[in-house]
């Protein structure tokens, strides 16, 4: 026969907990100049990443338009020039079809609508948090969230954004 344990169970009723010497106060940690140098570093960076994401955003933005645009026109503009062109200028069709696909080619190999997409996403999360942080430290200190709260909450906003960001 296996060997029996005995368990002890101690019930608590909601009035032991209000009264006994194991149901503390939580102590709150008391907003400082050290945390709040702290939080406007974070907030200091969240704002400059957020500007280098506008602009990696900006110049992707600029590339895909500079790839797109042509790989429309081209074939476009060749196939209504071509009924015109003579048998000796049939090169000019070819090699705009083959500018078309290496440009097409360029534009799908870098994927410069995605990076546009995604550098713009993170540009407004980090400039979010910047004005997240910002709201907070604009309130008098006793109207603010819980100190240790608000650096966990900030901290794992952050610590997520910079791992997941896509490299500038």
């Amino acid at each position: 026969m296996p060997e029996q344990k005995q368990l002890d169970i101690r019930i608590h009723t909601p009035e032991d907990n209000s009264t006994s010497s194991e149901d503390t106060d939580r102590l709150e940690m008391p907003w400082e100049q050290r945390e709040e140098q702290y939080l406007q570093a974070i907030q200091t960076q969240c704002r400059t990443q957020s500007t280098s994401h506008e602009a990696v955003s900006k110049t992707a933005k600029k590339q895909f338009a500079s790839c797109s645009i042509p790989s429309i026109v081209l074939p476009i503009v060749l196939g209504a020039v071509n009924p015109y062109l003579s048998e000796e200028y049939n090169y000019i069709n070819s090699v705009g079809m083959m500018l078309t696909g290496i440009i097409g080619g360029v534009n799908t190999f870098y994927n410069f609508g995605k990076k546009t997409t995604v550098h713009n996403e993170y540009a407004g999360r980090y400039a979010e948090l910047a004005g997240y942080i910002q709201a907070e430290m604009c309130k008098p200190k006793k109207f603010r969230v819980q100190c240790d709260l608000f650096l966990e909450r900030v901290n794992q906003k952050f610590n997520s954004l910079n791992s997941n960001a896509p490299m500038l």
